[in-house]
């Protein structure tokens, strides 16, 4: 599978746009991406010519495969620059995967991650053990309709998020997610998420966030999952200074 690219500068950095999956370009320079984004990737600068004398990779900030339909039970794997600081709506409302992949190591900036998998409703896997960031900034709606999404694998660290508003809103399936412990600092809401394993109930409690004299803040489970906390969990949400809901 080929991809279009649209490079886009501004300054030192470079944003990339897949629009189709037709052929490759980057501005005017034809690549030989014989396999597509991840060929181009490890490889693809070599194979080519551009007037940079660099690799023009390692100035990418952003990249985007929103809208795009890729093969039907596609998986899909990233690797992406040390430059990203925002995978928002990266994969948005795309078609035909069952598993995505990042792979990523961002020390320099906050990567914002709003919408940034949002509306894949064939998505049942989203592996994020090897996408490492030190802080994640926003975060409202990143899973927001992947209504097929079982697991996502890798710790969550929400340490530093500024906005979890409808994170996880209708992934019904859900039954793997895991945090970080005590980095949940904000709402956070499962509502519509009524197969949580118990591995994933207690990862949820574990990563709240001690609140004590601080601004009491919630979290929302379904009925089906607050009926199966123990006496324990609940008074050890309530000791954080949190309200169930």
């Amino acid at each position: 599978m080929q991809l279009e690219i649209k490079f886009e500068q501004s300054n030192t950095k470079i944003d990339v746009e897949f629009d189709s999956v037709n052929y490759v370009s980057d501005g005017g320079f034809e690549r030989g991406y014989e396999q597509g984004y991840n060929k181009g990737y490890d490889e693809g600068y070599a194979n080519g010519e551009s007037e940079s004398g660099g690799n023009i990779w390692q100035y990418v900030a952003t990249v985007s495969f929103a809208g795009i339909k890729f093969p039907d039970d596609y998986e899909l794997v990233l690797k992406l620059p040390s430059l990203t600081d925002s995978i928002s709506s990266m994969i948005r409302g795309a078609g035909g995967l069952k598993k995505i992949k990042l792979i990523a190591s961002v020390t320099k900036y906050a990567v914002n991650m709003w919408h940034a998998f949002s509306g894949v409703s064939t998505v049942e896997t989203i592996d994020l053990t090897e996408f490492y960031c030190e802080k994640i900034g926003r975060f409202e709606s990143a899973f927001a309709s992947d209504v097929a999404l079982s697991e996502i694998l890798g710790q969550l660290n929400l340490t530093t998020a500024t906005n979890l508003a409808q994170a996880f809103n209708r992934t019904v399936k859900l039954v793997t997610v895991s945090f970080v412990e005590k980095s949940i600092f904000l709402d956070i809401s499962f509502a519509d998420s009524p197969l949580l394993s118990t591995e994933s109930i207690q990862s949820i409690i574990d990563g709240l966030a001690d609140l004590t004299g601080q601004t009491a803040k919630t979290l929302t489970l379904h009925t089906e999952v607050k009926a199966k906390l123990t006496d324990e969990q609940i008074a050890t949400i309530t000791s954080k200074n949190w309200n169930l809901a």
